[in-house]
């Protein structure tokens, strides 16, 4: 358990590293008005956190942001595709749930990104 514990307490020093990282094809989403962020297990907790420091440090009233811990994406926010950003979140690109999500928002003509350090995700979203 203690080491569960430093992981979490680590969290600070893992976000300024990842911040330090190149980014492939960044997307401007200051256009959208809802960027929905899933992922499973300790990917979906990074959409729990990046909702709340976005409600306590920015004005909501020009974006929304969501999160979603499920195999699907709410069907009411197909209602606003032009408004909306996905970014898929799985550590290891192979997360089944994730992927299903990432591939509907796909066929649904969703713009989307995804954070990951590889696996099947990365491949599609190249």
């Amino acid at each position: 358990m203690a080491r569960l514990r430093d992981v979490y307490r680590s969290w600070d020093e893992m976000i300024i590293k990842a911040l330090e990282l190149d980014i492939e094809n960044k997307r401007n989403i200051y256009s959208k008005k809802i960027v929905y962020i899933t992922g499973m297990g300790g990917s979906g907790i990074i959409g729990d956190f990046i909702r709340k420091i976005f409600e306590e440090e920015f004005d909501k009233q020009k974006i929304m942001i969501l999160s979603g811990k499920h195999a699907y994406m709410p069907s009411y926010l197909k209602d606003f595709k032009k408004e909306l950003f996905l970014i898929a979140i799985s550590y290891s690109g192979n997360t089944a749930e994730t992927l299903r999500v990432y591939r509907r928002s796909r066929d649904e003509n969703i713009e989307r990104g995804v954070v990951t350090s590889g696996g099947a995700l990365y491949e599609e979203a190249s």
